[in-house]
């Protein structure tokens, strides 16, 4: 028995190298990786609410990207201002019965960015998403779940462009 499963382990080995070649011969990489974030300094993150979604998730992939986070904004380049972290849902459809048919779910992150005199580099600001889904009274746990999945995917989203504001600020910074 273990004889015939051996040539089908080698096929696969060598089908999988094949592919890992392959995907990276094309440039693929996966979506955050390889970013570099040491680049902008050191960093200080006021937050709002300093156990948001948003603001523990940001320090979770920028000090996995390598970034030098601080504990004060005595000696950061910058500090990231988190305000605002706003997250509803309204009804944007109804049945002819007057129940819900689609929702739609929104995520805003009012912040700014300032520079070590306190000069704001970036003025107040807000990145948001906004996202819908079609409701189905007969799988409510089933939506409610996606609903929570369309947020994680939103919250993502937006750490990645304030991630991105980051690094333009810290090269338009070298180059000025």
């Amino acid at each position: 028995m273990n004889i015939q499963k051996l040539p089908t382990t080698k096929w696969l080995m060598a089908f999988v190298m094949l592919a890992a070649i392959g995907l990276s011969a094309c440039g693929f990489h996966l979506r955050g990786a390889g970013q570099d974030m040491s680049s902008i300094g050191a960093l200080y993150i006021a937050s709002a609410d300093p156990y948001g979604k948003v603001t523990k998730d940001l320090k979770r992939i920028l000090e996995s990207s390598n970034a030098k986070l601080l504990e004060s904004p005595a000696g950061a380049q910058y500090t990231l201002y988190l305000l605002k972290e706003e997250q509803t849902r309204r009804v944007l459809s109804f049945s002819a019965g007057g129940r819900p048919l689609e929702y739609e779910v929104y995520l805003g992150q009012q912040f700014h960015i300032s520079d070590q005199a306190g000069e704001e580099v970036v003025p107040q600001n807000t990145i948001s998403q906004t996202r819908s889904y079609v409701f189905d009274e007969a799988n409510v746990l089933g939506k409610r779940s996606e609903e929570a999945r369309l947020l994680g995917d939103m919250r993502r989203s937006v750490v990645q462009q304030l991630m991105r504001r980051l690094l333009a600020l810290s090269k338009s910074s070298k180059q000025g």
